[in-house]
């Protein structure tokens, strides 16, 4: 039987789940936080020693099958461009993947299939309009402390439905708390509970 693996990308982490499985297992490196820089960008600067951390990880942990050549979903972050998804890529067939599938970080904000997410990471602030699981429309800020009314002004512009409609706001992020009379905080536990649902099997 195939391995498969399911990965977010998080704080120097790799954050692991099997399907239809509820536990989490966090693959930390000790890796120097840069500005602006995502933490995967880094095992390039030793591939063979981060190869080895997580292939011990996965068998110690028995995430994978015997021989290591899982299928792997990976959470794409959501201020990805191309560069960054090959050098993610490239990195999990390094460590012996046998096929790799992306599905939008924003997808695992709510078990919802029409809501507003808004995500910060290390670069910048996405928020993304939603409807029938699929991204009608996106917005890229800069990260700083917006006021809710700037945020709420952000929103109805991005797409006419935003403007007539009142839809669910969700929000992940270090510094996305402070928005809670805009919308729901979702955490990481939740993110990954959201993935058991909408693409594994519930979680219980």
């Amino acid at each position: 039987m195939k391995s498969k693996l399911f990965i977010m990308l998080r704080e120097n982490s790799f954050i692991c789940r099997k399907p239809n499985e509820c536990n989490t297992y966090e693959c930390k490196f000790d890796i120097e936080n840069l500005p602006n820089i995502p933490f995967y960008y880094h095992v390039w600067d030793d591939p063979d020693k981060y190869k080895s951390i997580f292939n011990n990880f996965c068998k110690k942990y028995s995430l994978v099958g015997r021989i290591m050549k899982p299928n792997i979903t990976i959470a794409k972050p959501e201020d990805s461009i191309k560069v960054d998804i090959s050098a993610i890529i490239e990195f999990f067939y390094f460590c012996g993947a046998r096929n790799i599938i992306f599905l939008n970080e924003c997808m695992l904000l709510s078990a919802k299939t029409h809501y507003i997410s808004i995500i910060e990471t290390c670069r910048m602030t996405v928020i993304r309009y939603i409807k029938a699981n699929t991204v009608i429309s996106n917005l890229y800020l800069e990260n700083k402390a917006y006021t809710d009314d700037e945020l709420l002004v952000f929103i109805k512009d991005m797409h006419t439905d935003c403007s007539r409609e009142d839809i669910p706001v969700f929000l992940n992020g270090k510094n996305l708390e402070r928005y809670s009379s805009i919308g729901t905080y979702v955490t990481l536990q939740e993110m990954l509970n959201n993935y058991n649902i909408k693409y594994s099997g519930e979680c219980i």
